[in-house]
């Protein structure tokens, strides 16, 4: 992972001072240079020398009342990230760092110092931009889901009332599958199926079921379908619901694949996200769910703060002779916390050491969802650290001990 360097320059008329400074804020190393051609191709040869190890410089110099100095324009020349100060903004910096020393050297580190503290600034901007991108997108999927959820539950009640034959033995691996839907939208009432010829059938099946259903289900549909002999009442109106119904979870399962594209596509030019994503279990989905919920890690100061923001911190509850009670705080965020238990969830089944240390939580006497919290409990150090050290996920081993939460 590429990391970035911010370069001070205190340009003098025959003498240019410079400092760099990483992102922790500690220097690399300090020069000077000629204000000639010669000095420019020693600061870029610098340039290319942090480069070659693996960091990003960007220079910084105080600006000269919007006119471009050869510095400037050498520099820009040579496709140097390069953003000039303005003298006040620099003047400002040093009377609130107090300036305890006045040389060419101290400058040059205070204009580095003032040039990563504007790039974090514009770094957290881009971040919140990103996390509200990502908390659109993941709500919109998880309410598109709700209301599928409650189509589905309605669509399997109107056919209960008239077509249960189509919900039983399961003919379609499931009733909200492109070819049932299909079928549904454009032959909702059983008798428009008896009416249909064999052939036509298994091909209208095949084209929606891309080669998976075919003749076999055509027959056994066309025979259900035939052993319907009753009509109830307002049975038009049914099937006018069902078909309303299903084209609803059409359309539903477009907009959800659309959403997930995006937030895949997005998600991997994103260094948090990917990061998230190393972890076993964790999907882009649910790792965007998360961000978009935290904004960022770095607004904790410790994953214990972390862990109450999403509702796995339980504070104490005691009263009188009652001790020893514990409730998780009101403030807590719900969508959060239900990414981070969903999370531990597929976590538990796709890594071994959190297996382990589920059944131990388990053998320890919790209940299947009190084990489960207690992972991810775990796992919130785990991200916070992650981000913290700016790292990928390694097995480490868990801290074994039974959690008394």
């Amino acid at each position: 992972m590429t990391k970035s360097c911010f370069i001070g320059l205190d340009v003098g008329r025959y003498e240019i001072f410079a400092c760099v400074l990483s992102e922790n804020l500690k220097e690399i190393t300090s020069f000077s240079f000629s204000q000639t051609h010669v000095g420019y191709n020693q600061l870029i040869d610098q340039v290319m020398h942090l480069q070659s190890q693996g960091l990003f410089p960007i220079v910084s110099a105080e600006g000269h009342d919007g006119n471009i100095s050869p510095l400037d324009e050498y520099l820009i020349t040579s496709q140097i990230p390069f953003k000039p100060l303005h003298p006040t903004a620099v003047s400002r910096y040093k009377e609130v760092l107090g300036q305890p020393q006045k040389t060419d050297a101290y400058d040059a580190s205070v204009i580095a110092d003032l040039l990563w503290l504007q790039h974090q600034r514009i770094d957290e901007k881009q971040h919140h931009q990103e996390a509200g991108e990502f908390k659109s997108l993941s709500r919109t999927f998880k309410n598109l889901t709700r209301s599928k959820t409650q189509f589905t539950n309605q669509l399997q009640s109107e056919l209960m009332s008239y077509f249960p034959e189509l919900l039983t033995d399961k003919l379609f691996s499931k009733i909200t599958g492109k070819a049932a839907l299909h079928l549904l939208c454009e032959y909702p009432l059983p008798m428009q199926i008896q009416q249909l010829c064999v052939d036509k059938l298994a091909e209208f099946l095949s084209i929606h079921s891309k080669n998976h259903l075919g003749l076999e289900t055509a027959i056994a549909l066309k025979q259900r379908a035939m052993a319907v002999d009753r009509q109830p009442t307002g049975l038009e109106s049914k099937a006018l619901i069902v078909k309303t119904l299903a084209a609803q979870i059409l359309a539903i399962d477009d907009h959800l694949g659309q959403i997930k594209k995006r937030i895949e596509k997005i998600g991997k030019a994103s260094e948090v996200i990917m990061r998230m994503v190393s972890v076993p279990g964790i999907s882009f989905l649910l790792a965007t769910r998360l961000i978009g919920e935290l904004q960022t890690f770095s607004r904790f100061a410790t994953d214990s703060k972390l862990a109450m923001f999403v509702g796995l911190a339980p504070i104490a509850k005691d009263s009188g002779k009652v001790v020893g009670k514990h409730k998780t705080t009101h403030r807590a965020n719900k969508i959060a916390n239900s990414a981070m238990m969903q999370i531990a969830v597929c976590n538990s089944r796709n890594c071994a050491q959190s297996k382990i240390y589920y059944q131990k939580q388990r053998k320890a006497g919790k209940s299947h969802w009190q084990a489960i919290k207690c992972l991810a409990r775990q796992l919130v150090r785990v991200l916070f650290a992650m981000s913290r050290d700016q790292t990928d996920y390694q097995l480490k081993a868990l801290s074994m001990r039974v959690a008394t939460t």
